[in-house]
């Protein structure tokens, strides 16, 4: 069963009104990148000027990997969806790279959460932590 880490960063941007919901940082026992994404989220979001709540949660076996769309340690959820899947992944407890301008690294660049995040700013209302998922 995947369980919720007990960490859960409130972003308050204060006289600004882009609001975003809520982002998910998931991530495997041991990752060492899942904190360096939870940072990049925050950074990206301080630079939008957008407020955001990043939940992180570990996914422990490889059952909640497959219901839960997991292809690697750290997977960040913006509105319930993976804006770095090209769908070729499959479910996977292992580390996830993502391209950089300095070749692979283990978190997406601040630019490019600041990218998926103003592209799910447009698109939707991201109050939800997911889509309809069964996380217990």
């Amino acid at each position: 069963m995947a369980q919720d880490k007990v960490e859960t960063v409130e972003l308050p941007r204060l006289g600004v009104s882009n609001a975003l919901g809520c982002v998910t940082v998931q991530f495997i026992e041991g990752c060492p990148s899942w904190s360096v994404a939870v940072a990049r989220v925050q950074a990206a979001a301080d630079r939008s000027g957008m407020s955001v709540s990043v939940r992180s949660e570990m996914v422990a076996t490889h059952e909640d990997a497959v219901r839960l769309g997991f292809t690697g340690s750290p997977t960040i959820l913006v509105g319930g969806k993976d804006p770095f899947a090209d769908g070729s992944q499959p479910a996977s407890l292992a580390c996830r790279l993502y391209p950089s301008s300095e070749g692979w690294d283990g978190a997406p660049s601040v630019a490019d959460l600041e990218e998926a995040l103003a592209a799910a700013e447009g698109a939707e209302d991201l109050g939800s932590p997911g889509p309809d998922v069964d996380r217990s």
